[in-house]
């Protein structure tokens, strides 16, 4: 038996620092915040007012939202300008070049994430500021309390009049809250974490003062 020797000047001079630039360090996965914005992905084309609009409304919401848009090909001047300086100021763009499923956005978007959240798919023709601003705070209460429903929106009210029929009364957080069951497509609703959009899933929608107006109906 004996001590063991070890030359650290050689084991030093045995590693590689030279290649330590041909190494790929993943990016660590971007943790879930309770507290954190919701994500709103906002389908737009060609219609820049109402993308605009669409927008300004989502950042009245009580919760805070991060905006993503997705876009569907837009030519038209003012769209695509006013897609540029939304990228200017921070929010996210996934430009495409014709109509495509923004389910693949979404996917993209929670590839960094550690564990997925609830967000929000929303056209770009619908405006939630005239509803109450606490509305994606009921919308997740309700998705809690309803465990077979996928996703809840407001109704969408036409600029000219109107609502669906009839409804029922519903308990959450904030009291009462008319509700009409249905399927939703693109129009804003709240989704549950971990499942990717798709047309027509089970939905609960609710009514004023929860509701949001579809521009330019």
């Amino acid at each position: 038996m004996h001590r063991s020797t070890i030359d650290t000047d050689a084991l030093r001079a045995s590693f590689p620092v030279s290649r330590l630039g041909e190494v790929e360090v993943p990016t660590p996965p971007r943790a879930r915040n309770p507290n954190a914005p919701t994500p709103v992905f906002v389908i737009s084309h060609n219609s820049a007012d109402r993308l605009r609009r669409c927008i300004a409304g989502a950042r009245t919401l009580k919760r805070a939202t991060e905006i993503i848009v997705h876009d569907n090909g837009s030519t038209e001047v003012a769209t695509v300008a006013l897609l540029a300086e939304l990228e200017r100021s921070g929010t996210q763009i996934a430009r495409n070049k014709g109509v495509t499923d923004p389910a693949e956005t979404i996917r993209a978007y929670f590839t960094s994430w550690s564990e997925p959240a609830r967000y929000v798919v929303s056209d770009c023709d619908v405006d939630v500021s005239v509803g109450r601003d606490d509305m994606i705070d009921v919308f997740d209460d309700l998705l809690n309390r309803h465990r077979t429903i996928d996703a809840v929106g407001p109704v969408l009210r036409a600029q000219v009049a109107g609502g669906p029929g009839a409804s029922r009364l519903t308990r959450t957080n904030a009291g009462e809250v008319p509700v009409f069951e249905g399927s939703v497509e693109t129009g804003f609703a709240l989704h549950r974490a971990g499942e990717l959009f798709r047309r027509s899933k089970r939905a609960l929608r609710v009514g004023e003062p929860y509701h949001a107006l579809r521009l330019g109906a």
